[in-house]
């Protein structure tokens, strides 16, 4: 089957791409518009994405329920309107060693009724609607390395779509008891693969 394709050294990949094509019973001719890179450029999957947050603390002992941070924004963790991406991995850094149990709530749009404050008590309201995922984080979870606690959730394999847009949302709930020691004690980074 290759060997009478006539490939010849001065082909070009676009008229490789066509002799291939038509081989197959495709008969895409001369005039068709398809071209390497027109299949390549943006349909094809492989995509990832790893959003950044970085929110701001209260130095000082939290109460089990507060919202560590405020509400998170997760731009472009769906890379194209109504289309979806797994969120593969979250890893989360305390640098002041709390190890303290969390859990992670992914909304799929604006949660503008919760109340998502920092160091204050996290609530739905009407909210609770919007979730796509609740993952928790188990003190057990932590690895101490130069007197800073990291996990890394990963292989989650959950699927989310935004209700609009390319943008996620999240809240970190404590249900432990941590006590940070600067405003910028926490971040985390989430891991998406991402639909073409």
């Amino acid at each position: 089957m290759i060997d009478d394709l006539n490939f010849s050294p001065g082909d070009t990949d676009n008229n490789l791409l066509r002799k291939i094509l038509g081989r197959l019973g495709l008969g895409l001719g001369t005039g068709s518009g398809l071209t390497v890179s027109s299949i390549l450029s943006g349909s094809v999957g492989g995509f990832s994405e790893v959003v950044t947050v970085a929110p701001t603390v209260t130095a000082a002992s939290y109460s089990a329920g507060n919202a560590v941070g405020g509400k998170q924004t997760l731009a472009n963790a769906v890379r194209t309107a109504s289309k979806t991406a797994i969120l593969d991995s979250i890893t989360l850094l305390d640098r002041s060693n709390s190890k303290a149990t969390m859990e992670i709530v992914i909304f799929d749009s604006d949660p503008s009724a919760a109340t998502i404050t920092d160091k204050t008590a996290f609530v739905f309201n009407t909210d609770d609607l919007k979730v796509l995922a609740r993952l928790s984080v188990a003190a057990t979870d932590y690895v101490t390395i130069n007197s800073k606690a990291i996990v890394t959730l990963k292989g989650l394999g959950v699927v989310v779509k935004a209700a609009s847009g390319t943008s996620l949302y999240a809240a970190l709930i404590t249900t432990g008891t941590p006590t940070f020691a600067a405003t910028t004690d926490i971040q985390l980074k989430y891991g998406f693969l991402q639909d073409a």
